[in-house]
């Protein structure tokens, strides 16, 4: 069961700033990274473009989401509770997958000056994606009765054999949000050049994300059965050329590491799998001779 819905009708219903891409499925499959990273690019220079005309300097001090729809099938609804339709949209293997760059509603999208470090946890804990009529507060599940705290009172809604769904798919998703394990976020907290964070959200859980967790991390919520998936190792030249071109750096956190790692080379660890100068050269004329 889809419980993310139509990502797209959502932020439109509530009047975000968003742009979209649509990227061919075979030129993921075939290994034409260079070319989706170009879309992601195109797509992110517009929705700026976008953001420009209203804030200055954008995104300094803003937050921004890219969500990339790779799904075969999705769920949307209309009405209200408690009578809620729900539609099962399924795509054909040729359609295109999506990427969505949109703003965040406004109670978790800019970052005060003076702010600390866990106002970037607290605004995806508070929203990631708004369901269709989003107010500041969850829709919860207690004691078997689903309930909203805003103005409007208390909700009773469908306590059916859909029930669990019909909750699932009306409250907003959050990084907290299981999503049947669907959905994996990548937050990154850019505080300068040299000071950029980013932690992996998967199933309600956190961990602190490194460029060679790539390798080490990412094939383990994978289906390794699933076409070339199992082939995704640390001695697969396009999986290490991925790590040593994603590139962000936390002199801190690598200060940090250093002392407190147990390993006996742990600034090796930081720098696991990545290219070295030569391969590099070699990967460049490659691409020249394509």
């Amino acid at each position: 069961f889809d419980c993310i819905g139509s990502v797209k009708e959502k932020i439109t219903k509530n009047k975000l700033v968003h742009n979209h891409a649509k990227i061919d499925r075979q030129e993921e499959t075939t290994g034409e990274v260079r070319n989706v990273t170009r879309i992601f690019s195109d797509a992110y220079k517009t929705f700026k473009e976008q953001m420009d005309t209203e804030i200055d300097n954008y995104p300094r001090l803003n937050r921004f989401q890219a969500f990339l729809d790779r799904r075969s099938q999705f769920t949307t609804y209309d009405g209200a509770p408690p009578k809620i339709n729900m539609r099962t949209n399924y795509r054909s293997v040729e359609d295109k997958d999506e990427i969505i760059f949109f703003t965040p509603p406004k109670n978790a999208r800019s970052i005060p000056e003076d702010h600390v470090p866990e106002v970037y946890f607290n605004h995806i804990r508070q929203i990631l994606i708004p369901n269709n009529d989003y107010v500041d507060e969850k829709i919860s599940v207690e004691d078997g009765a689903s309930k909203t705290f805003n103005d409007k009172g208390n909700i009773n809604i469908d306590r059916s054999d859909n029930y669990l769904r019909t909750v699932k798919l009306l409250e907003h998703i959050t990084s907290h949000t299981p999503c049947n394990s669907a959905m994996l976020t990548f937050s990154f907290q850019v505080e300068q050049e040299d000071e950029i964070k980013c932690y992996l959200w998967f199933g309600g859980k956190c961990i602190r994300f490194v460029p060679s967790d790539i390798i080490d991390i990412l094939p383990m919520l994978f289906d390794l059965d699933y076409k070339k998936n199992a082939a995704f190792t640390k001695e697969l030249r396009d999986a290490r050329s991925i790590v040593t071109t994603t590139q962000y750096e936390d002199v801190q956190f690598n200060h940090f590491f250093k002392k407190a790692s147990i390993l006996k080379n742990p600034e090796e660890n930081l720098t696991k799998y990545r290219m070295t100068l030569d391969e590099l050269n070699s990967e460049a004329d490659n691409q020249q001779k394509v």
